[in-house]
């Protein structure tokens, strides 16, 4: 059926998609597995188009469970939790959600057992595993660059795993090894031109049937986007060996704490973790510039698991009718942000008001003070969300507070900066825990 449906030419690909997909209904897993390998090379990546750039670095089973849950609240019911509560469960039979493995020779294989609180793994069946010579099994946070050269889509998606945010993951040793095998939370982030550099945690060794759950938090990449994140072997004596390990789970937790800025050595991707819904967004002279011709222009990063934290920029106006900081952005049209305006039309004026505002569909004012500003000069914008409580302070001053906890509050997303009509620019934005 694929094959009818890419022959016929042309624009075939949503096609041979959509065959695959009702092909792959109505046989299961059987029939899917049962001719070519389709699922192994794909390795169940995804990338999915979306202004909410947190979700754009996916894969088939964390989109399978998503569609499960919204169904189970369509129908009145409360979603299941997420197995193991971890992003990367492996629940589904033949997954591997995005992960393979460099270095020594390895096979990673979806298998029953081994899993605390689930049915399934991953094993890791490596071989000629040496002390020198350590083994990285890995799955994109990022995309790579090549993935941003697509000429017919482009591509706008973040990171989904950011400083500070505290890695943890379970692995346990098949009782057959022959040896002990050194482990640690191993992943990668963007560096001198683009390239990836290795980021490493501290090392456990795990003896034959030992199981151990390791913690990390991610360190500071120096406003490098983190590209990978999983688990890293080596062995343990002078002799190569091989064995098997079983990952059970991989997530993470907490708000990041990081600076976003122009990384010292030159690059691009530091620059492409931003969804730009701007008219223009540069960083020829400051880290970040956002330019707006008519309407409201949105820069945003980050993703769902922001809950509560500070965010913090010194932002300079240049003839700009309204601008400011946003927090928990789930979008182009759910946040909450500080946002300075001209009530008038000459924006050459010091009047002007500070509002904190609740974008969910339609824009709502939680609070509101008047607030003189001038043009072509920086202000130290700070806003904290925590729980309910929105608080916006300039140049440390609080100046504004809200209490949003109604059906429709904003629970957790990541930052913005906006700008009406002309440009606002910074070079770096602190993001804290609260």
């Amino acid at each position: 059926s694929l094959a009818i449906a890419c022959t016929a030419g042309w624009d075939t690909d949503c096609n041979a998609g959509n065959v695959g997909c009702l092909v792959g209904i109505a046989g299961g897993l059987a029939a899917i597995d049962a001719g070519p390998d389709w699922r192994g090379p794909v390795a169940d990546r995804m990338y999915l188009s979306s202004a909410e750039g947190g979700r754009a670095i996916t894969d088939a089973v964390i989109e399978a469970q998503s569609l499960v849950r919204a169904g189970q609240i369509l129908k009145g019911h409360d979603p299941a939790p997420l197995p193991k509560n971890a992003r990367f469960n492996f629940a589904f039979p033949g997954s591997v959600q995005g992960f393979a493995a460099s270095g020594a020779e390895a096979v990673l294989e979806n298998v029953s057992g081994h899993s605390v609180d689930g049915d399934r793994s991953v094993a890791i069946r490596f071989a000629r595993l040496t002390e020198t010579a350590p083994l990285h099994v890995a799955t994109p946070s990022f995309a790579m660059r090549s993935a941003f050269s697509m000429r017919s889509y482009q591509l706008s998606c973040s990171p989904t795993l950011y400083p500070g945010q505290v890695v943890e993951l379970r692995i346990e040793a098949d009782v057959r090894n022959a040896g002990t095998v050194a482990v640690f939370v191993h992943g990668s982030c963007f560096g001198a031109e683009d390239r990836l550099k290795t980021l490493a945690g501290p090392e456990r060794t795990l003896a034959p049937g030992e199981a151990a759950v390791l913690h990390w938090q991610m360190p500071d990449t120096g406003g490098q986007p983190i590209a990978e994140i999983g688990v890293g072997l080596r062995g343990c004596g002078p002799e190569a060996c091989e064995g098997s390990l079983y990952l059970d789970y991989v997530r993470w937790s907490g708000s990041p704490d990081m600076v976003l800025r122009r990384p010292e050595a030159p690059g691009e991707m530091w620059f492409r973790a931003w969804v730009n819904d701007a008219s223009h967004f540069s960083n020829r002279f400051e880290a970040f510039r956002v330019s707006q011709d008519q309407g409201r222009g949105l820069v945003t990063q980050g993703t769902r698991d922001w809950a509560d934290y500070t965010v913090e920029a010194s932002l300079r106006p240049d003839l700009a009718r309204a601008w400011g900081l946003a927090a928990r952005v789930q979008g182009l049209r759910r946040y909450y942000a500080a946002l300075f305006e001209k009530p008038g039309s000459d924006m050459s004026s010091p009047r002007g008001t500070l509002r904190l505002i609740r974008m969910r569909d339609a824009e709502e004012t939680l609070a509101v003070v008047e607030r003189d500003w001038s043009l072509d000069t920086a202000y130290t914008v700070k806003l904290c969300v925590k729980d309910g409580q929105i608080q916006a302070f300039v140049d440390g001053v609080h100046v504004l507070a809200a209490t949003d906890s109604g059906a429709l509050a904003i629970p957790d997303g990541g930052i913005g900066i906006l700008c009406e009509e002309g440009a606002v620019a910074t070079d770096a934005i602190v993001i804290r825990p609260a």
